[in-house]
């Protein structure tokens, strides 16, 4: 599923405009046990891309990656090792944790799971195994480590399959017929960096790292299947 250079955020590097309708993105404490979500979507149809975690002060930027000229690879080649690219496959799902909105209980919300490479693993194997590979409105049950986990997973997350909802089941909950549609690749897209420019610019504060052409191995090189990242 991934494949170096997809680009699947290709055609909006220019900056999506960070909007109310702007999907959140699921995070969890660490020790948490036992949140339920759903997936909405089969898994040959969850966008996927590399990306790049750029810290500056004391927030993180989760990226695209930019491939040819990419100013995290290059910091990555001169040694920065927290440029490192990773996969990450971007999961559309209804997070069943109820809260209140505006004076009301509403039981949940539709969220982006950002899963890379280890959770990645853990949810399809999870789903192949236990749930004959049928993403769909699956019911899981995901817990998570304690903070230091050693890796795999970095974090000790879990994920159990419990079963599958029904439409009817979900509408009844209160969800509503948009909350059961998985978002599309706009609004994927608006959950991270994508305009070229703006990578640059915390490149250049984060590793002091100037746009240019990136060193000949700067990508080839690179893997993220022994390292996990979370963009929590």
């Amino acid at each position: 599923m991934f494949t170096k250079g997809s680009k699947l955020f290709n055609d909006h590097q220019e900056q999506v405009e960070k909007q109310s309708n702007t999907p959140w993105n699921f995070k969890m404490k660490y020790e948490e046990k036992n949140r339920e979500i759903v997936l909405l979507e089969a898994l040959e149809d969850v966008p996927t891309e590399f990306i790049h975690k750029i810290r500056v002060g004391n927030r993180t930027h989760p990226v695209v990656c930019l491939g040819d000229n990419c100013p995290a690879c290059q910091a990555f080649a001169a040694g920065k090792k927290d440029a490192r690219q990773a996969p990450c496959a971007f999961f559309s799902i209804l997070d069943l944790n109820p809260f209140t909105r505006n004076g009301q209980e509403v039981p949940g919300d539709r969220k982006i799971l950002a899963a890379t490479s280890k959770s990645y693993e853990l949810i399809v194997s999870e789903m192949n195994d236990e749930a004959d590979g049928n993403f769909v409105m699956a019911r899981v049950l995901v817990s998570r480590g304690k903070a230091g986990t050693p890796s795999p997973p970095i974090t000790g997350d879990k994920y159990r399959f419990k079963g599958h909802y029904t439409k009817e089941e979900l509408l009844e909950k209160g969800f509503t017929e948009d909350q059961l549609k998985p978002f599309t690749l706009e609004e994927v897209a608006s959950t991270i960096e994508t305009d070229p420019e703006k990578i640059a610019e915390l490149a250049e504060q984060a590793w002091g790292i100037k746009s240019g052409s990136a060193p000949e191995d700067s990508v080839e090189n690179q893997s993220g299947d022994d390292v996990s990242y979370d963009l929590d």
